[in-house]
């Protein structure tokens, strides 16, 4: 799945806290999330057209109102991204280091001061081992995580994950511990949470009826079904559910199409009304994301219109089913974006409008 791209920075340290919420998947950016990374990194055009930095101007009614800089490697990687005001001065910066097979991000305000900053660390094999969390220059905490290797059906080798341990307080002390078993097949059997004493607070059992329902009710145990099946014109439809300590259900449906690429994926909560969908075109391109509130009323929308290149031209907001904003782009003849518009639409239907140029260099 692509990831989403958002409008606002995250730096989030792992926290202690103690929840019903399994490690399903490792986010490479657990406690760093750097959105426009990701979206200049699965760009194409940045690494076929050797771009070595973007600068975006934004005017409104032709006054200069910011500037974003992003610069990228040699190999087509965003190396790092600047936040500067109409003045040229920096708001902050971020600076990624992702040259070799370690990464790191780091957070740079506008004194040139380093502030927080994730470094990830990586065994031969790629398996994501270690990660390492660090404010003001101090280490505050740290993940690490063991695996174990085998051979799956394609006679690869492949590894799951034995224990996951986040610690705090410079890394000094654990908080909690994640292990996993799983089946001679290896598929996951079980998800045990113990918390800083070694003391199980949840776990999560994966033994379900063929239909994905709940075998029977445990106490402290969470259960994790999932059902594959086919709709009327052959597309795979995979239902996850997943049952806490009180056999509450929430869902999860993926859809993918006959040649496997994703086409919309929905979540529904305890009560089986639909909290928030989204939908792919068929180049795999973010078409559509829609959330709802518990009564299944929409509060938010987002969609995008691409050219036949692939490239998106447009992004629709709403708020409500009410139009709040529209981002339109124009393409210049290498293929990356020339212009942008920006429209607000306020609840009086009044509009403004803002336009962002952007200016590109590249490597000889």
């Amino acid at each position: 799945m692509k990831k989403v791209v958002l409008s606002f920075f995250v730096f989030v340290f792992i926290q202690c806290n103690i929840n019903a919420q399994e490690e399903y998947s490792w986010n490479i950016v657990n406690g760093f999330y750097f959105p426009q990374q990701y979206e200049y990194s699965n760009n194409k055009n940045i690494k076929n057209n050797k771009v070595k930095s973007i600068e975006q101007t934004e005017k409104k009614k032709g006054e200069l109102k910011a500037k974003k800089l992003y610069t990228f490697n040699s190999a087509g990687k965003n190396d790092s991204y600047t936040d500067l005001n109409k003045k040229g001065k920096v708001n902050y910066k971020y600076l990624i280091d992702n040259s070799k097979d370690d990464y790191a991000y780091s957070y740079v305000n506008s004194k040139n001061k380093e502030k927080r900053k994730e470094i990830g660390k990586f065994d031969s094999v790629k398996n994501h081992r270690e990660v390492l969390y660090y404010k003001n220059s101090k280490l505050k905490n740290k993940v690490t995580r063991d695996f174990y290797n085998y051979l799956n059906k394609d006679n690869k080798q492949s590894w799951n994950i034995l224990k996951s341990e986040f610690y705090k307080k410079g890394g000094a002390v654990l908080c909690k511990r994640w292990e996993y078993a799983y089946y001679p097949d290896n598929s996951k059997k079980t998800s045990t949470l113990y918390n800083a004493k070694g003391k199980i607070k949840y776990v999560w059992n994966y033994d379900c009826k063929s239909e994905g329902e709940l075998v029977q009710q445990h106490k402290d145990t969470t259960l994790v079904c999932k059902k594959d099946e086919f709709d009327e014109k052959g597309n795979r439809v995979v239902t996850e559910r997943k049952f806490n300590e009180k056999g509450e259900p929430t869902k999860i449906v993926t859809k993918y199409s006959k040649d496997n690429k994703l086409l919309s994926y929905d979540t529904y909560n305890e009560k089986n009304v639909l909290i928030t969908h989204i939908s792919y075109t068929n180049d795999m391109n973010w078409e559509e994301i829609v959330h709802y509130n518990t009564k299944g009323v929409e509060t938010y929308r987002q969609t995008n219109k691409f050219d036949e290149k692939g490239n998106k031209i447009e992004e629709a907001y709403f708020s409500k089913q009410k139009p709040t904003k529209v981002v339109s782009y124009e393409y210049n003849d290498k293929n990356l974006i020339a212009k942008s518009k920006i429209t607000k639409i306020k609840k009086n239907n009044k509009k403004t409008e803002s336009e962002i140029e952007y200016v590109y260099t590249y490597y000889q």
